[in-house]
């Protein structure tokens, strides 16, 4: 049996057979492990915090296309430093996600297979080193400062990541001690404070430059030497400053850390199953990725005619894929083409990954509410609304984990009806997730946004308060504040000019709205 992990890592099995999802705890815990079941079909919340996978699933001969549908379905589920394990050694070419089929490691012994992987994988699993060049004392000498920043401020930035350790050289004076250069080209991350553009600081950034390596760069002012090439957060060295500098470092390590992760993966994938082609498989990634960005920057520009115009000209691998699909029904939406988008979509619900799906076309029945609710036909108008939180409702029921279908969900009903019974149920899901969703550091704008509705919706002003604040802070794209004032638009229109809460829903639309300004003039 595999030797006790001395750093055990949190392992989620997900498996149909309650006696076999038992057994394979029982095992895993007696060799270190922290273990977490589930079967197929449960709730997704929480997945992420696992650092491994084992899913394994029935399937019999000949059935293995079916087996990995479901797979696929799972793995959509993790984010990439996720390490998935499955119990068949399917096609994985498919997959965007390379998986370890474990049949390869223990053929005849599926628990053994699997300790062999999770073993595999914790002797990889150490944690990244970080290392930070910063000033040692300001224009009048003082070291506490920086001393007090790096403690309170970078260095627990890093270690709440889970996935680093920090450490900065000590203050001396004189050369450039061996060991500072050792950390400088060893480090898997190097964090350079350029403040007051310190001469020792860009050396000491001059040197990590000279081995391939990864740096993040932060600064109080505009640093005098050229930095043109390089991407530098600019700070404020206040409560709220520090706080925001503190996000943006654990965004930029997660990111770092999952790209690190993927490549080692891949790097070590040919050595699990011969059958894969780990070179090819790297290629298509690749190509994936920059298919995937192409897209996604047309669509941040609103250039929907290129998009839709981009897709035919893709592989059929990436034309036809769900995501792909959906991006076109988006383009044809905003063209006007509703009708056209409603009839792709509706294809897709064919498919088994269509929760996003669903909640693409309960958009596109908002809309169209959007446009007929101050015409004359007020019943097309009310058939397009309740389409809208049919789709919305059971994008949610199918992924419970889905803040937009079930927020759109919530506020559509609320505005049809605020007396209905089942909106108490929905606020109170949606309390439970977003509370899990904010308290986690990869939290985005929109699960920010998100608390904000509810807030707002449950007419508690306290919590909005402080969620609105939070929420401009994490907005980085105008888009993203105006969808949310959207919202908030429609909400208070719905609501009597004199209610107390239609005054408060347009207050924060219109805060909303003039930060979305602020951030198209800085992109100027």
């Amino acid at each position: 049996m595999p030797e006790r992990p001395d750093n055990p890592c949190s392992v989620l099995v997900i498996d149909d057979d309650r006696v076999a999802r038992a057994d394979m705890a029982t095992v895993l815990e007696r060799a270190g492990y922290v273990v977490t079941t589930r079967e197929p079909r449960a709730p997704d919340n929480g997945y992420w915090v696992h650092d491994v996978a084992v899913v394994a699933l029935e399937a019999t001969y000949g059935d293995e296309a079916r087996y990995s549908d479901l797979v696929d379905q799972l793995v959509a589920r993790f984010p990439p430093n996720t390490v998935i394990v499955t119990s068949l050694a399917v096609d994985a070419g498919r997959w965007h996600r390379g998986c370890v089929p474990i049949w390869t490691l223990a053929p005849t012994n599926f628990f053994d297979a699997v300790l062999k992987a999770l073993a595999s994988h914790a002797k990889a699993r150490q944690k990244r080193k970080c290392f930070v060049i910063m000033p040692f004392s300001d224009q009048q000498g003082v070291t506490d400062y920086w001393t007090d920043f790096f403690e309170s401020t970078i260095k627990q930035a890093v270690i709440e990541t889970g996935r680093y350790e920090c450490a900065r050289s000590d203050p001396a004076i004189g050369p450039i001690l061996p060991d500072l250069i050792q950390n400088l080209l060893e480090a898997d991350v190097v964090i350079a404070d350029l403040t007051g553009s310190n001469a020792n600081v860009f050396y000491e950034l001059g040197l990590r430059h000279a081995e391939p390596g990864t740096a993040i760069l932060i600064s109080q002012d505009k640093p005098v030497f050229a930095v043109s090439t390089e991407k530098y957060s600019q700070y404020t060295p206040t409560y709220d400053g520090l706080r925001k500098l503190a996000k943006q470092i654990q965004r930029a390590l997660f990111h770092i850390d999952d790209q690190l992760t993927r490549h080692s993966k891949m790097a070590t994938f040919s050595n699990v199953s011969k059958a894969i082609d780990a070179r090819r498989k790297t290629a298509v990634d690749d190509c994936y990725r920059d298919t995937r960005l192409r897209l996604e920057a047309l669509r941040k520009q609103d250039r929907w005619q290129e998009l839709l115009e981009a897709i035919p000209t893709l592989s059929p691998v990436f034309a036809e894929q769900s995501q792909t699909q959906r991006e076109r029904a988006l383009a044809l939406h905003q063209l006007g083409r509703g009708r056209d988008a409603e009839d792709v979509l509706k294809a897709l619900l064919a498919r088994p990954d269509h929760a996003d799906t669903l909640g693409m076309l309960g958009r596109v029945h908002k809309d169209r509410w959007r446009e007929l609710r101050e015409g004359p036909d007020r019943m097309a108008a009310k058939t397009e609304l309740d389409k809208a939180i049919q789709a919305y409702r059971r994008g949610f029921a199918e992924n419970p984990g889905s803040v937009y279908a079930g927020v759109n969900a919530a506020t559509l009903m609320a505005i049809r009806d605020p007396t209905d019974a089942e909106l108490q149920d929905l606020y109170r899901a949606l309390g439970d997730l977003l509370r899990e969703r904010v308290a986690a550091s990869s939290c985005d704008y929109f699960d920010l946004s998100s608390s904000l509705e509810l807030a707002l919706l449950m007419k508690r002003a306290d919590a909005a308060e402080l969620s609105l604040r939070v929420a401009l802070e994490a907005a980085c794209e105008p888009w993203q504040l105006e969808s949310t004032a959207r919202n908030l638009e429609l909400l208070a229109a719905s609501r009597s000019p004199h209610d107390d809460q239609a005054a408060c829903l347009l207050k924060v639309e219109a805060q909303l709205r003039e930060r979305a300004r602020q951030l198209r003039v800085q992109a100027r």
